[in-house]
């Protein structure tokens, strides 16, 4: 009965030690060798398949205490695992559990399964600190302060100045703009006032005061084939003229108003040229102008008008082959050749007369505005440069350059054209007296 109960413990050490090296854990050899001490010391019959899976539990906690045992009981002869090797298979379907494999795989598959867990709830965690609102609600809520600032603004703004029409609006916008313009450049007030009597009597004579004889006689008109910025119309030739009188300035706004009794310029100054206005109404202009003073003025000739610019010159300007920002109102930050830019330059009109005049007398013959010619354009000459064509079905040309034009445009032999009834802030003109 011994020798049986010790061949059955022997053949559950062979399982649990099968079972055991499966795991590759090293104390399995050390709870079997405890368990065969404590068989051979007391002898105890065999226990139900429950009660075997217990004890091998325990001696993992007694570990450090029976390694040594189980160092010297460990040496087992070997035949004993081959010899119950069919009995482990066989016991595989019967009573002898796998349970402690089992349950360890459990146990450590247990934790990794928790720590994932933790994770999630974690996760969870952090976010259960959110409020919990539908996506597009949230996205309403962090853009609302920056969208109610501006619209307090606007209420503000709305509450502090009454509505007004949009053009008013406008209106009031321009004006500071303009007003700054006209104290850097005209120490005169703006032309909105009507004018008396006097002042339209006296603005009427200066018209004629201020008329320049001009001997007549021969020159080369248009441009030598090398001149910067020669145009294709530019054709050079020989052009007689008879003695004619051309007005020393540009037609002033006050002399404008003398006679029209209103103000159509941008650049209000009783002293700026005139600006913005047609060929028809500067036809318009000159017909009244006759009538108030019994005289027969009328728009230079091209010819007579580049005659009286060049003043003798051959150059391309007046001055030289060079012109800059201090000898005429143009947009001195467009270079011509090399003779240099400049930033510093008006952008609008400016008095008549602030410059220095031409060799013959003439103000603003280069720059401030374009001036209208009673000439039709051709674009090669063909001997209507020397005559006026009251055709407003024919362009007219424009000579002189302007405030908004470079330097290229200030030549004395450079040509535009511009329809009967345009306008705009850069045109304007000069009278000639039969």
């Amino acid at each position: 009965m011994k020798k049986l109960s010790r061949v059955i413990n022997l053949s559950f050490l062979s399982l649990l030690l099968s079972a055991f090296a499966v795991q590759g854990l090293s104390n399995v050899a050390a709870a079997a060798d405890e368990v065969v001490e404590n068989v051979t010391e007391e002898p105890s019959p065999p226990q139900p398949a429950a009660e075997k899976n217990t004890p091998p539990a325990q001696p993992a906690v007694k570990q450090e205490q029976n390694n040594k045992d189980g160092n010297e009981e460990s040496n087992t002869p070997e035949p004993a695992p081959e010899k119950n090797k069919n009995a482990v298979t066989k016991d595989e379907d019967g009573h002898l559990p796998e349970l402690p494999v089992l349950e360890k795989n459990k146990k450590n598959a247990k934790p990794a399964a928790k720590k994932t867990q933790d994770k999630k709830a974690a996760t969870k965690d952090e976010n259960a600190n959110l409020p919990e609102l539908p996506a597009l609600e949230k996205d309403k809520k962090i853009a609302k302060p920056a969208i109610k600032k501006p619209q307090a603004k606007k209420q503000a703004t709305a509450e502090s100045t009454p509505p007004e029409p949009a053009a008013e609006k406008n209106k009031k916008i321009a004006k500071p703009a303009i007003k700054k313009q006209q104290d850097k450049h005209s120490a005169t007030p703006p032309t909105k006032a009507r004018l008396t009597q006097e002042q339209a009597k006296q603005a009427i004579e200066k018209i004629a005061a201020d008329m320049v004889a001009v001997n007549g006689g021969c020159f080369q008109m248009g441009s030598p084939e090398k001149e910067r910025g020669r145009g294709m119309d530019e054709q050079q030739h020989q052009v007689c003229v008879e003695k004619f009188s051309i007005g020393k300035y540009e037609i002033t706004q006050q002399q404008w108003q003398a006679v029209m009794e209103k103000n159509p310029a941008h650049f209000q100054g009783q002293n700026l040229p005139v600006e913005n206005v047609s060929w028809k109404e500067v036809q318009d202009f000159i017909a009244r102008l006759n009538a108030k003073t019994g005289k027969s003025y009328r728009l230079p000739t091209e010819a007579q008008w580049e005659y009286a610019a060049r003043a003798g010159s051959t150059t391309a300007f007046y001055t030289g082959n060079c012109i800059n920002p201090r000898q005429a109102n143009y947009d001195g930050g467009e270079e011509y050749g090399n003779c240099g830019k400049s930033l510093f330059y008006n952008r609008q009109t400016v008095d008549a007369g602030s410059y220095q005049p031409n060799p013959l007398g003439l103000y603003d013959m280069a720059g401030n505005v374009w001036e209208w010619t009673c000439s039709a354009y051709i674009q090669h000459y063909d001997g209507n440069e020397t005559k006026c064509s009251d055709d407003v079905k024919v362009l007219h040309v424009l000579r002189g350059g302007s405030w908004s034009f470079g330097a290229e445009g200030l030549r004395s032999a450079n040509r535009t054209r511009g329809k009967a009834d345009d306008r705009s802030l850069s045109v304007g003109f000069r009278l000639t007296g039969m």
